[in-house]
């Protein structure tokens, strides 16, 4: 399969681990399978098939900063997962803080801008960056048996896929319409299936790196870009109980995403041409 050279795949919670100068600081009940939970972890290996200099994956997880928020956000360091599990023992030192963030966040995304920075052909070369993500339907607890659903918690359930760009702020409605038709199209899915801007507007990444005034990409060489969020349905390819994923499924989705993307950047780079 030939990836366009103007496709992007950031991966901004794809780890789980710790780094090492935050172990110690660690709840005990926040093993390995909570660690993971807390992450969108299968979504590095969901972009294994694009090219290694086309995407980015930060080197360790939303636990150690989360690379998804502003370095100002209150939530950067959050106290508790999603399912109000404690994550520290204790409120984390500044300069713990400091370490953590130098180890994972501050180079990841240092990545992310050398990624846009670099030349994706000529100047129209319209670039499709993808932030991507995805949601579970299960919250986890420290034991399996207090695992709950998040519709009984939070009356919802995760559609296979959500887009979603700042509505219509960092990617052009027509762009959106492609990628929705096309994940209908190779996933098998309906029009209801693949919604827009629904629960998730795109977060701080997608805001970020889509605001075409970002003074970090001035000199981009390729300066018009489109950056969506993607949020998939985690269950499609992992077994949320375990959070082991399921091999075939994978494979499965990992040569169908990047087809999407793949097909989506093409016809954003031509089409959009004068």
């Amino acid at each position: 399969m030939r990836i366009p050279e103007n496709l992007e795949v950031f991966a901004t919670h794809g780890a789980f681990a710790a780094p090492p100068e935050l172990e110690e600081h660690i709840h005990r009940q926040f093993g390995e399978r909570m660690r993971r939970n807390f992450s969108d972890f299968a979504t590095a290996e969901l972009i294994e098939d694009i090219p290694q200099q086309q995407r980015a994956v930060p080197r360790y997880g939303r636990i150690g900063g989360d690379p998804g928020r502003s370095l100002d956000a209150q939530d950067l360091f959050r106290p508790t997962d999603f399912n109000g599990i404690k994550i520290y023992r204790k409120p984390l030192p500044d300069q713990v803080k400091e370490e953590a963030l130098a180890a994972s966040y501050i180079p990841y995304h240092r990545a992310v801008v050398e990624h846009l920075l670099r030349v994706h052909g000529d100047p129209r070369n319209l670039v499709v960056a993808i932030d991507l993500h995805d949601t579970g339907d299960l919250l986890l607890a420290p034991e399996p048996m207090y695992d709950v659903t998040r519709e009984a918690k939070q009356g919802w359930n995760m559609p296979p896929v959500i887009l979603s760009n700042r509505d219509g702020q960092t990617a052009p409605e027509q762009l959106m319409a492609d990628l929705q038709a096309a994940f209908q199209e190779h996933l098998g899915l309906n029009a209801d299936e693949v919604e827009c801007n629904t629960r998730y507007k795109g977060g701080f990444v997608t805001q970020h790196y889509g605001d075409p005034q970002n003074p970090q990409l001035r000199e981009a060489k390729n300066p018009d870009r489109a950056v969506v969020q993607v949020e998939l349905k985690r269950g499609l390819y992992l077994h949320e109980k375990t959070q082991i994923v399921l091999p075939e499924a994978m494979r499965h989705y990992r040569e169908k995403l990047a087809l999407i993307f793949a097909e989506v950047a093409d016809g954003y780079m031509h089409h959009a041409k004068p």
